[in-house]
């Protein structure tokens, strides 16, 4: 084993001591400063960004986040913004969806009452129309037939307004269909007059029926 002994001055001496001394300021400096960075990029960076993540986790795992609020004033806010608006959007087309879906129950149960309702007032019309038929086969005074028949008429009607009903369950269905069939205009017409034209008379009024010439009387059409 060898040895070397150095021999330094006093002023070598003050010399090393010092420049150890400031090595060892200069590194204990760098030590502080590097934790500060650190502490800065991880406040200013790196815990936004976790915070990011775990908002996003939960929005992918449930559907909802709250709002992630950063002010950072850089791009990472202006993610966090973005992902806010997102998160809004979403929010809002499932409360859209919710309400449309409740809206399509509410009409669905009212077209079915409604079928339900029509049909169960058309089945007594039916017979309603069958007794006036028959009433009218048997012997009558004139007035006699002229009240059968009006009722008769007017049993029609609403047999008929009851399948309006139901075309209008169809309509919210997207079901209906239109018929084409010949009529007389002024046959359809004077139905309606002859149900109103009693209750005129009994009022001492005169209810008449008057078409325009130039009207065809012929047509086509749902009736």
């Amino acid at each position: 084993i060898a040895s070397i002994d150095v021999h330094m001055s006093p002023v070598d001496a003050t010399i090393m001591r010092n420049l150890l001394r400031d090595i060892g300021l200069r590194a204990a400096l760098l030590s502080v400063f590097g934790f500060l960075l650190y502490s800065y990029a991880r406040r200013v960076f790196v815990r936004p960004l976790v915070q990011l993540a775990a908002a996003a986790d939960t929005f992918g795992r449930t559907g909802f986040s709250p709002p992630v609020h950063i002010r950072s004033g850089d791009e990472i806010q202006a993610l966090a913004e973005s992902f806010n608006r997102s998160v809004e959007e979403r929010r809002r087309s499932e409360e859209h969806l919710r309400e449309r879906l409740a809206a399509d129950d509410a009409n669905r149960a009212k077209s079915e009452f409604l079928a339900n309702m029509s049909h169960e007032i058309r089945t007594p019309m039916n017979g309603v129309l069958g007794m006036l038929d028959l009433a009218l086969d048997t012997d009558l005074s004139r007035d006699q037939r002229d009240y059968l028949t009006t009722a008769r008429s007017s049993a029609e009607s609403l047999v008929d307004i009851i399948n309006d009903i139901l075309d209008f369950s169809k309509i919210e269905a997207g079901h209906l269909a239109l018929d084409s069939s010949e009529f007389r205009l002024g046959e359809s017409i004077a139905d309606t007059i002859s149900t109103l034209g009693h209750r005129a008379d009994e009022k001492g009024l005169e209810f008449g029926l008057e078409i325009a010439p130039d009207v065809p009387d012929a047509l086509i059409g749902d009736v």
